[in-house]
C-alpha cells in the first residue's frame, strides 16, 4: 500500500548488522538466538528477521503466532516459542510450521507427547526452569522429576534447556544465585543420555553484557540487537547503535499570540508570540501522553519542544525561533538528526517507564521501512 501519510519508522540493515556482530563477540563463540518477539520490538519482524537469517542460530518469539508469521514472512531458521503454549491444543499447529515450543510443566511434556504419537513423528522442544524470574518455568526445586520424565519419553526430543536471568543489570548477587541454580540443573541434566546433546541457555541482552560467563551454548539477545541499551543505569551504557528512526513531517504551521493555548486541557500557555508546527503522530502511533510539554523532537538540527498535551494523531511542538522552519520539514521523533540525538531511553525516562516499552508501542499503522 502507498504511504501517504509522512510519519514512518526507518530500520537501519546496518545498525542491526553492527549489533549482532557486538553480540557475537560477547558471547564467546555460543550461537545466537535472535528474539524478534513483538515485532521485533517495535521494529518490524519481517525487516529484521531477513535482516538476521544467515548471521544467527535461529529465532525467539512469544507466541505461536508470531512463530507462523515468521514462516509466511519466508523464516527457514528454527523457530523457538518462548512463552506459554497453553492450551495445549496449539501443539499440532506448531508442530506442523516447524516451531519448537517451550515445556514449562509435566502436563505440557505428556500434551506434547500425546501430540507426536498421534502425528507419527519425533517432535523437538525446550525445557524452561525457572531458576528466579518467576514468571514461567519449572522451578529449579522439582526440575528432576521433569527432567526425568523429559529423557525418558521416546515420541519428544529436548533440543534445549533453559532460564531467564530476572536483574542481570542491577543485581550481580541474585544473578550468581540464579546462574548457579542452573548450572546445578545443567550437572544434572547431561547424565541422560537423551538430554546430554541438548543446548543449555541462560543469558539475555543483559546476561550477555553483565554475566558473560553465563553464555553457554546458546544467548537469547533481544533488545541490543535494536541497539538500544540492556541496563537503564547510565554507568552501564555499552556501545550499541539504534536502529530505529521515527519521524514525521510538519503539516502544519501556525503563528500563536502572547496567552493563546494549544491543546486539550490547555496545558501549553504561550507566554510570548510562538510558532507552533503540528505533526502527524500521536499516542495512537505510540507517541506517548507522558512525553506531553516534555519531550523534545529534532527540527532542522535543532530540539523543539512538545506544545501541550499530544492527541491521538497529532502533537505539536515550539518551534519558535527555528530559523527557516516550514511546511515539509523532517520531524525526528526517536533518532539522529544532525548533531543531537533523541533516544528511547529519554522519552522512557520521561514516561516513567522503560525503553522496551517506547519502541514497543510504536503501533502497527506507522509503516517500517528498511534502509541502507
Amino acid at each position: 500500500m502507498p504511504i501517504y501519510r509522512p510519519t514512518t519508522a526507518e530500520i537501519s540493515r546496518s545498525a542491526v548488522l553492527a549489533n549482532l556482530a557486538i553480540v557475537k563477540k560477547r558471547a564467546r563463540g555460543a550461537g545466537i538466538l535472535a528474539v524478534v518477539k513483538a515485532g521485533a520490538y517495535g521494529h518490524g519482524a519481517q525487516i529484521v528477521s531477513n535482516i538476521l537469517e544467515s548471521g544467527v542460530r535461529g529465532f525467539g518469539v512469544a507466541t505461536v503466532e508470531e512463530g507462523l508469521e515468521l514462516r509466511c514472512f519466508g523464516i527457514k531458521k528454527p523457530v523457538l516459542v518462548l512463552g506459554s503454549l497453553w492450551p495445549f491444543s496449539s501443539f499440532p499447529v506448531a508442530a506442523r510450521a516447524g516451531l519448537i515450543p517451550t515445556i514449562s510443566s509435566v502436563s505440557g511434556l505428556k500434551a506434547l507427547d500425546k501430540t507426536a504419537v498421534s502425528m507419527g513423528r519425533e517432535l523437538p522442544f525446550y525445557l524452561k526452569i525457572d531458576t528466579g524470574m518467576g514468571r514461567i518455568g519449572v522451578s529449579h526445586e522439582r526440575a528432576g522429576t521433569v527432567l526425568e520424565a523429559a529423557a525418558s519419553s521416546r515420541a519428544i526430543i529436548c533440543r534445549g534447556i533453559y532460564s531467564h536471568f530476572a536483574s542481570a543489570d542491577s543485581d550481580p548477587s541474585y544473578t550468581r544465585i540464579q546462574y548457579e541454580r542452573f548450572l546445578k540443573i545443567k550437572k544434572s541434566a547431561v547424565r541422560h543420555p537423551r538430554l546430554a546433546a541438548a543446548d543449555f541457555s541462560m543469558s539475555n541482552s543483559a546476561g550477555i553484557f553483565f554475566f558473560p560467563s553465563a553464555a553457554f551454548d546458546v544467548v537469547r539477545p533481544g533488545i541490543s540487537l535494536y541497539g538500544l541499551q540492556p541496563s537503564a543505569a547510565p554507568s552501564k551504557k555499552v556501545g550499541l547503535n539504534p536502529a530505529l528512526v521515527l519521524k514525521s513531517r510538519i503539516v502544519f504551521l501556525k503563528k500563536i499570540s502572547r496567552g493563546s493555548s494549544i491543546s486539550y486541557a490547555r496545558r501549553f500557555i504561550a507566554r510570548r508570540e510562538s510558532l507552533i508546527a503540528t505533526v502527524p503522530a500521536g499516542y495512537a502511533d505510540g507517541y506517548r501522553v507522558g512525553f506531553s510539554c516534555a519531550a523534545t523532537a529534532l527540527v532542522r538540527g535543532r530540539a523543539a519542544k512538545v506544545a501541550g498535551r499530544v492527541t491521538m494523531d497529532m502533537t505539536m511542538f515550539d518551534v519558535t525561533g527555528i530559523p527557516g522552519v516550514s511546511v515539509g520539514d523532517e520531524v525526528v521523533l526517536i533518532g539522529r538528526q544532525g548533531r543531537l540525538t533523541v533516544t528511547a531511553e529519554a522519552l522512557a525516562a520521561l514516561a516513567g517507564t522503560i525503553n522496551y516499552e517506547i519502541v514497543c508501542g510504536i503501533s502497527d499503522r506507522v509503516p517500517r521501512i528498511e534502509t541502507d
